[in-house]
């Protein structure tokens, strides 16, 4: 059995999670935004939630999000095509990483505009929104330093970014920007879309350049990792 017979099935395994991701999606949309009880649990979440994460002063407001998230993001794309760059990824790898890091926040414009909200009493601000864009678009930069992630620094590298999408998750729910179901809506798109770009590529793990048969030893030794995406 080859090594991409072997990997089929695991490939097909993370297609699947991801579907069902973007399926949770819907369905969270429609207990969560769409029904009364749904409606209840969320807002009493967001109050709670609220009222919590407002006596957290380690917690940035919403004012220096605002300023500073595009920043934050260019430097995310930076250190996307940093890490592509320093893993010698093909083109159609880095195509896909950029791709991805921009695929959550689109899409969650897209549905925002499509998947509309009833008012409700916990509503402060006329924005609230399912699912969140700013939170799938910092989900979306930690999914793609995932996606092309290698080494230990680069994993925690991704680990990083996806515990400042955290961050990102509990400002916006202090600023009165979002709800849970925002949130959970945009990190669960993400998610989604991670699965379903690993599912349809190959794993970006070191391996050794295949030589010509009549290769000598000192040719095996010196073909350098790369990337097979």
């Amino acid at each position: 059995m080859t090594t991409s017979t072997m990997r089929e099935p695991a490939r097909a395994i993370r297609l699947m999670v991801g579907i069902g991701c973007w399926i949770a999606v819907l369905v969270l949309y429609a207990v969560a935004v769409r029904t009364a009880p749904g409606r209840l649990v969320d807002d009493m979440a967001f109050q709670q939630l609220r009222d919590n994460l407002s006596t957290r002063s380690w917690i940035p407001d919403g004012t220096s999000l605002a300023r500073s998230q595009l920043a934050l993001l260019v430097i995310g794309a930076g250190v996307v095509c940093a890490t592509c760059s320093v893993n010698r990824c093909a083109p159609r790898t880095t195509t896909a990483a950029l791709a991805l890091g921009c695929a959550p926040g689109l899409l969650a414009d897209v549905l925002k505009s499509v998947l509309t909200r009833p008012s409700s009493p916990a509503e402060f601000v006329a924005h609230n929104s399912f699912p969140s864009g700013t939170v799938a678009a910092f989900a979306g930069v930690a999914s793609a330093l995932t996606f092309v992630a290698r080494s230990r620094l680069q994993q925690g590298i991704a680990c990083a970014a996806w515990s400042g999408t955290g961050l990102i998750a509990l400002i916006v729910i202090r600023a009165h920007w979002h709800r849970p179901s925002d949130v959970l809506g945009a990190l669960l798109l993400a998610l989604g879309a991670l699965e379903v770009a690993s599912g349809m590529t190959r794993g970006a793990r070191p391996v050794r350049v295949r030589p010509p048969a009549a290769a000598t030893t000192a040719d095996l030794e010196n073909s350098g990792p790369v990337c097979q995406r």
